[in-house]
């Protein structure tokens, strides 16, 4: 009897062994199965990021992704090359700090906006590259969510040249309208050019400007810099300025160019001796060059030339209407059959002559 109980009891532990046996072998092949799909999941994930990145190298729009702070996670090659910073250069710094102070709070908006709705669109959003320049984007924002955080996605599409065309129309059409109320003052022409040397200081950057008007046997040269002018910058324009009246006419000496200097307080002071950059331009219909000159290397871009060029336009036609003054007012001092100064012109010298001597 006790034999047999043994035996039972020898064969009940053998199968409890053999139940934990096969139950952790059971268990074994769940977790390997586990494993493996984590593997293959985690696989997955690296294709869809090696994908994503890829993506983000491909596209020519900006792209960069910020955490709930608002610091730079990632950035691809155009949002990168666009603002001149070196490849990883951006990570880790805030993308607000890329903005001018004007614009920071509207980038932090941006991100606290689409952490909470999902998406967020801005127009206009301003950026400075490591130049300073401004560029200009429309943005467009999304979440990025993972297991761990929300990100956010900033996709910026570059308008930079639509907007400073749109500045530059908008500059253009206020230099014109300014222009029209010169007109009055068409018996004038120091005058005129005052004003419009004052919309040239309040629009474009420089530290010199000349006006070399060329008629036959008779040239002159207006150069117009700051009060406290260095003489070795104001030199080097006149350098400059002869050079050009030797190329406009064969018939001009650049001996007998009587030069004007004018010191203006509107006028900012170079930093250094010589020109560094300068723009060149052609009056039409008169003969004669306008220029722009500046102490910094590189200092006018293409919106300036072109800005530049439609202030020497509107020069170019007030000259013209001040000379056409000039001879009208001749002619009607003038007698038509003798030539000799009429009784107007007689008039107009005593009233003259008079004022001049009410001064002493």
């Amino acid at each position: 009897m006790d034999k047999t109980i043994n035996i039972s009891i020898y064969f009940a532990a053998i199968a409890g062994l053999a139940g934990l046996a096969v139950s952790y072998w059971l268990i074994r092949q769940k977790a390997n199965r586990r494993s493996n799909q984590l593997k293959e999941a985690g696989q997955r994930l690296a294709e869809v990021d090696d994908s994503y990145d890829k993506l983000l190298a491909e596209m020519n729009d900006g792209v960069v992704i910020v955490d709930r702070a608002g610091k730079i996670i990632k950035a691809n090659n155009a949002f990168v090359e666009l603002l001149g910073h070196a490849e990883g250069e951006l990570s880790g710094h805030f993308l607000a700090d890329l903005a001018p102070a004007t614009e920071k709070k509207r980038m932090g908006e941006l991100v606290t906006q689409t952490l909470e709705e999902g998406r967020t669109t801005v127009d206009d959003l301003m950026l400075n590259n490591d130049e300073g320049d401004s560029f200009w984007f429309d943005a467009k924002a999304r979440t990025l969510s993972n297991q761990d955080d929300t990100h956010v996605q900033v996709v910026l599409k570059d308008i930079t040249e639509r907007k400073r065309q749109y500045i530059l129309t908008e500059k253009e059409i206020s230099f014109l309208h300014e222009l029209s109320w010169t007109l009055p003052l068409t018996q004038d022409f120091d005058q005129m050019l005052d004003r419009i040397l004052g919309m040239l200081c309040e629009t474009l950057p420089f530290h010199g400007f000349a006006l070399i008007l060329a008629e036959p046997d008779d040239a002159m040269a207006t150069i117009c810099v700051s009060d406290k002018v260095e003489e070795g910058f104001l030199a080097d324009i006149q350098g400059c300025v002869t050079d050009v009246i030797s190329e406009l006419g064969e018939n001009i000496d650049p001996s007998s160019v009587e030069y004007v200097i004018e010191r203006k307080t509107n006028i900012e002071t170079a930093q250094s001796q010589s020109v560094g950059s300068q723009i060149l331009l052609p009056l039409a219909v008169v003969n004669g060059i306008a220029g722009l000159f500046s102490s910094e290397e590189n200092a006018f871009k293409k919106e300036d030339l072109s800005l530049f060029s439609t202030m020497v336009s509107g020069i170019s036609s007030l000259y013209i209407a001040y000379k056409s003054y000039q001879k009208v007012q001749a002619l009607s001092e003038t007698d038509s059959l003798t030539g000799l100064s009429n009784r107007r012109k007689f008039f107009a010298e005593l009233d003259r002559e008079i004022e001049r001597v009410s001064r002493y």
